[in-house]
């Protein structure tokens, strides 16, 4: 294993025959950013997207995926821990976010393409996940977000373990 969970997630699911020297290479030609990630994180559990709201009356406005909310309270506590740990204040400049969603594989889907509709679109997984960086204060706002590097994909249980659901994340300051 490397040095963070996101390298790991595209050697193992993505890339398994490149080696660590040419991800990088791959990957520090590819993104147009600071070289090292300025965070890096992964976020356990199913990821929900964030979806429309809808107007229930008395001023009140719910989500309409009920599962959203409850994950993106998990995903802020768990980015907040890592926050504590790579981060003294939010993030405050223009960032690329690089993400790769796991998401758990239907037992009677054969694909590693997540494309059918109970999958969820990729750019509500991207909103949700930004919603929940500012509101850990990983980001100052998640208007700081300039590039979007997102995948989806279904977790693969393997000889090492079984799947790992969640979202790898990496987030690099843009070159100004």
């Amino acid at each position: 294993m490397s040095r963070d969970p996101f390298f790991d997630a595209i050697r193992d699911q993505l890339l398994p025959d490149a080696t660590d020297t040419e991800i990088e290479s791959l990957f520090g030609q590819y993104l147009g950013a600071q070289p090292e990630p300025a965070f890096i994180a992964h976020i356990a559990g199913d990821p929900k997207p964030q979806g429309s709201k809808r107007y229930v009356g008395g001023g009140r406005v719910i989500e309409d995926n009920p599962g959203t909310r409850v994950w993106r309270q998990s995903a802020q506590l768990q980015l907040a821990t890592y926050r504590s740990r790579q981060l003294k204040d939010p993030i405050d400049e223009a960032v690329l976010v690089q993400a790769v969603f796991c998401l758990p594989r239907p037992k009677s889907v054969r694909s590693m393409l997540p494309t059918s509709k109970s999958s969820y679109d990729l750019d509500k997984l991207c909103r949700a996940l930004g919603d929940a960086l500012e509101g850990a204060g990983v980001l100052k706002n998640d208007s700081r977000i300039t590039t979007w590097h997102a995948r989806k994909r279904y977790a693969e249980a393997d000889s090492n373990g079984p799947a790992i659901t969640g979202v790898f994340l990496r987030i690099y300051k843009e070159k100004q």
